[in-house]
């Protein structure tokens, strides 16, 4: 039998609704686990033939297999910062959002957005498109649970590559204080909302480093094909992930594209380069090229 978790169902009408038992059901699922050292591969080939980013650093830094990773990743922004054309680009707030026939949004459609931190611009604009219904992500605000007048769901819950009923927050700018959060898999949360069935039109993710457990994740648990549109601020700070994880993050951004993502809009802002490590932001948004819009029907 799965573990259970009451989930709150608190709207801002007085007459809120009771709470609700809710199975998590861990059935099917792959956690990710430690692996051999990964070798370090650029997502093109002939970017080995370029001159990677050295930033005047000493070879005994530059020839590490943690700095090539990062290097590979500010050259594929640097030369490809978009790999897909979207002649339909629609901004919605801080992001971008592909309307090309292949990938337009209409009913039914189904919006998550992962990393909130109590600016609900992006999820309020996506709730005016007629047909979408849209669900909002965060336990960092410390809120519970509810619809706002938007109609944007609410859920004090975070997404994670394993499911956590108790984790102690890693803090930074948004945590400075210790939390101890709800995080769930794609699936489980899915399957909680009573979308186990269905496909998500646009999924954003900015989850400040997490990113990667949770690409893994759909990787490895076959939930890319079920998803449009991928919009996520990747992430390597200082401390987190590991440095030792660089060369498994390459691979991850490798086969996200492999697996049919292109990117149809990227922006590459926050960028240190020091001897000890790389702090590489990048606001990316893909849209699945093989995504079947007939497995809806």
């Amino acid at each position: 039998m799965g573990d259970y978790l009451t989930e709150q169902q608190h709207t801002r009408d007085p007459k809120r609704k009771p709470s609700t038992t809710i199975p998590i059901d861990h059935s099917n699922e792959r956690n990710s686990t430690d692996i051999p050292r990964i070798p370090v591969i650029p997502v093109h080939p002939d970017d080995w033939q370029d001159s990677r980013p050295t930033h005047n650093l000493n070879e005994t830094i530059t020839k590490t297999d943690w700095w090539k990773a990062v290097s590979f990743l500010e050259l594929e922004y640097r030369k490809r910062p978009v790999d897909y054309t979207c002649k339909n680009v629609t901004k919605r707030s801080n992001y971008e959002v592909c309307y090309d026939e292949q990938f337009k949004l209409g009913k039914p459609c189904l919006v998550y957005s992962f990393g909130i931190a109590n600016d609900f611009s992006f999820d309020d604009e996506m709730a005016t498109i007629d047909g979408c219904e849209v669900h909002s992500f965060d336990p960092s605000m410390g809120v519970k649970d509810h619809v706002r007048k938007s109609s944007v769901h609410f859920h004090n819950i975070g997404i994670g590559g394993v499911v956590i009923e108790n984790l102690d927050a890693r803090r930074d700018i948004y945590v400075t204080e210790q939390q101890t959060w709800m995080v769930m898999t794609l699936k489980t949360i899915m399957a909680a909302l009573g979308h186990a069935d269905r496909d998500i039109d646009v999924l954003k993710i900015d989850v400040e480093g997490s990113e990667w457990d949770v690409v893994e994740y759909l990787l490895e648990n076959g939930m890319l094909p079920r998803i449009k549109q991928f919009l996520t601020e990747w992430h390597i700070f200082s401390n987190w992930p590991h440095r030792s994880k660089n060369p498994k993050n390459l691979e991850l951004f490798r086969r996200i594209q492999q697996a049919g993502f292109k990117k149809f809009s990227s922006y590459m802002h926050t960028l240190i380069h020091n001897p000890e490590w790389v702090h590489l932001q990048a606001d990316t948004f893909y849209v699945n090229t093989l995504y079947n819009s007939s497995r809806r029907h």
